[in-house]
């Protein structure tokens, strides 16, 4: 599984980003209720020809200097997941952090505007992970890095909706066997938070015969002939939503791995 995507789709907002003053001033960041107004200020505010802004990262310094950049445009790299088990995991890395820079992480789940989740560390290492249990039915996710050095800062933002960060499971209920010279593998529709169309998802397939796993989209099985009556095949299967659907780009686990040997054209399966 690949830590970092090359082109998540994240929800940027205009916040107050103010982490040093919350720290000494004691406030609470409600950065459910920020971003709805500041979003909505954002929107109405932008050029026709520039609302593709709202697609961007937003990075604000204490300068008070606001810039829009594609996530593959910074050095700095991040990501949050949201697996199964309903555990969020946001990672990081900065490599580029200057000396004595503090870095500070602030993930907030919402529920609209409302804060339900949060997770808060003033000080973190410049790559590390956080993890959060979230409630069902979250709208989104925030995330919000600081990093400071003296009197100046940095902050980056980005909003997640929540179809972006989930993580599948593998395809389920796998089965392989052999059928008329053939080798035949069925699998389920892998399970979702919302209903997906079929047609969303793509598959890998990894046969263990050290080659390139195969791609395949928008089917529940496959065939190839087999022209060793005598091979044992150990088969194993991940899958994530295409680019054409809404969802998250990262691939899921791998399955565990089915077991078929051929004898004579017949199937000894485990």
């Amino acid at each position: 599984m690949k830590l970092f995507p090359l082109h998540p789709v994240i929800w940027s907002s205009l916040l107050v980003l103010w982490f040093p003053q919350c720290e000494s001033e004691g406030h609470t960041l409600n950065a459910c209720q920020e971003k709805m107004d500041d979003q909505y200020e954002v929107k109405i505010n932008l050029p026709k020809d520039h609302t593709d802004m709202l697609a961007m990262v937003l990075i604000r310094t204490s300068a008070q200097q606001d810039s829009y950049k594609d996530l593959t445009d910074i050095k700095e790299k991040f990501i949050c997941l949201l697996y199964p088990t309903n555990e969020l995991n946001c990672s990081w890395s900065f490599n580029t952090l200057e000396k004595d820079t503090q870095l500070s992480v602030f993930i907030s789940a919402c529920d609209d505007e409302i804060l339900v989740e949060s997770l808060n560390y003033t000080s973190v290492e410049r790559a590390g992970s956080a993890s959060l249990i979230l409630r069902n039915n979250m709208a989104e996710v925030i995330l919000h890095f600081n990093k400071s050095k003296q009197h100046k800062w940095t902050s980056y933002t980005y909003v997640y909706d929540m179809d972006m960060l989930e993580l599948l499971s593998p395809p389920p209920n796998i089965y392989a066997s052999v059928k008329d010279g053939a080798l035949v593998v069925s699998w389920g529709l892998p399970r979702t938070r919302e209903v997906i169309n079929p047609y969303c998802f793509e598959y890998q397939l990894d046969k263990g015969d050290q080659e390139q796993p195969m791609y395949l989209i928008a089917q529940q099985s496959y065939r190839e002939p087999i022209s060793d009556a005598t091979r044992t095949y150990k088969l194993r299967m991940r899958t994530r939503i295409t680019n054409t659907c809404s969802g998250s780009s990262q691939w899921s686990e791998w399955s565990d791995t089915v077991g078929v040997v051929v004898h004579n054209g017949s199937t000894d399966g485990s």
